[in-house]
């Protein structure tokens, strides 16, 4: 929360309670949800526009909305070698035909071997490497064809 704080230029940030942790796919629902209810309802394009005099306001409201509902610590630490695996299966069964059907090129998924020992390298496979679009397009296909598999199978929340 100190960097968020500091990206903000907040000198003397206020301590907030955490109302709960959520997960990554909520999160974002779960903030704009919050943004609105301190007066900073999105706009069209999914963020913030306000005037110069409301910047401080609105970066305030976004740090108390992120304190109060923060992503749980699980979700920022590496996965594991069963996680990976996961995420292998999906890009193979799943996400790489999703793409295809989408009329997306898309490259040839590595081993599972190779997948593995590319992690965290530039030889990382990722599905996505190789689709383009412009915004609005991406984001139709990030719909239809997510980049991860549930979080709730990822992590077992289920």
């Amino acid at each position: 929360m100190a960097q968020l704080a500091d990206a903000y230029g907040l000198k003397n940030p206020p301590t907030v309670a955490v109302v709960r942790e959520v997960t990554p796919d909520e999160f974002a629902q779960v903030q704009a949800d919050c943004m609105t209810q301190f007066g900073f309802p999105q706009d069209a394009s999914g963020g913030y526009s306000v005037p110069n005099d409301q910047a401080e306001a609105l970066h305030l409201a976004i740090y108390k909305c992120t304190a109060m509902f923060p992503t749980a610590a699980k979700y920022s630490v590496p996965l594991d070698e069963q996680q990976l695996e996961l995420v292998y299966d999906y890009y193979v069964n799943t996400l790489v035909p999703c793409l295809k059907a989408h009329g997306s090129p898309v490259d040839q998924p590595p081993s599972k071997q190779t997948f593995l020992g590319t992690i965290g390298t530039a030889d990382e496979y990722s599905p996505y490497a190789s689709v383009t679009g412009d915004e609005s397009q991406l984001q139709a296909l990030q719909d239809a064809c997510p980049a991860l598999p549930p979080t709730d199978e990822l992590y077992g929340d289920g």
